[in-house]
């Protein structure tokens, strides 16, 4: 290995755990709809596979974005969101070696993924609950 690299790989393990870490903890009150059916038809025609399991308090939305699984879990009487997405992939990657920058990037191809679906059930789930 080349001199240095060694902090590389070292300072990317805990940026990508901090990220992963900090990308959970970010919570914002939400108000679910009664009937989600909606939601998932929108959900639906923007990603692929889509399924929705309603128990209790809880709503669950998974979807694949192109070959990314993603799913987002919320809590309708306590207004939380978690948001699941295959980090450790591009964790256990950025070991192996010469593999680092490519798994920058498939970390931040994921991340954008999780983000971007997140965001829009959030919004989905909020228009629904407006309208109603």
């Amino acid at each position: 290995m080349l001199p240095g690299v060694e902090w590389l790989v070292v300072a990317g393990v805990i940026a990508i755990i901090l990220i992963a870490i900090l990308t959970r903890a970010v919570r914002k009150p939400v108000k679910c709809p009664r009937e989600v059916g909606d939601v998932e038809r929108a959900l639906s025609a923007m990603f692929d596979d889509v399924r929705t399991v309603k128990f209790g308090d809880y709503v669950a939305f998974r979807a694949r974005s192109g070959y990314i699984p993603l799913a987002v879990v919320v809590n309708c009487k306590k207004g939380e969101v978690s948001t699941e997405w295959p980090w450790p992939l591009a964790l256990v990657l950025f070991l192996v070696p010469n593999l680092q920058i490519p798994a920058v990037v498939l970390f931040i191809w994921f991340w954008d993924a999780a983000k971007r679906f997140r965001n829009t059930v959030l919004h989905l789930l909020s228009e629904a609950a407006a309208a109603e």
